[in-house]
């Protein structure tokens, strides 16, 4: 009797491992970090929608005054929602960045790993701190920004509701 069981136990544990690594192999695809959010900064999330071009005339349009739209703008975050990833855009990313808006804005990516799993024409959100103008005085840089699959995380959120102290 005891040698069945010993042959019942081998077979349980024996089924266990297959079970496990069946599952874990099947499980892989399924985090990806870019299946999941990113854990951002509290403050990108009272960040600034803004369509890239917008942002590039805000400081390249005739008749601006580029040091005005530095004041404004540099230290800010904003989000560039629904891009297609294009070839252009991804040239540069093993320097660690990514272009927005053609060829004018410079988005240093804190997840540029997360790249590889996206395909071109995909849609992605990115958010980032604007640094404004670089040394190259044709280029917008951003830093710190995340690379998100697009509607990925509400952004900007919609003001929270503030609780009263007490009741």
């Amino acid at each position: 009797m005891a040698a069945r069981i010993s042959h019942r136990q081998d077979l349980a544990i024996m089924s266990l491992g297959i079970l496990v690594l069946l599952s874990g192999s099947c499980a892989r695809d399924f985090t990806k970090p870019s299946m999941f959010p990113p854990a951002l900064p509290p403050g990108y999330y009272d960040c600034i929608e803004v369509e890239p071009q917008r942002l590039v005339d805000a400081y390249y349009a005739p008749y601006v005054d580029i040091n005005e739209a530095q004041r404004l703008y540099a230290g800010r975050v904003f989000v560039f929602k629904n891009i297609e990833l294009a070839e252009e855009m991804i040239k540069d990313a093993g320097q660690g960045y990514v272009w927005a808006g053609g060829s004018v804005i410079k988005c240093y990516c804190v997840n540029i790993e997360d790249l590889v799993y996206f395909k071109t024409g995909d849609r992605l959100d990115i958010v980032g701190v604007n640094l404004g103008i670089s040394g190259d005085s044709s280029v917008l840089t951003f830093a710190d920004c995340y690379l998100m699959s697009a509607g990925t995380l509400k952004l900007p959120a919609e003001p929270s509701v503030s609780i009263p102290a007490g009741y």
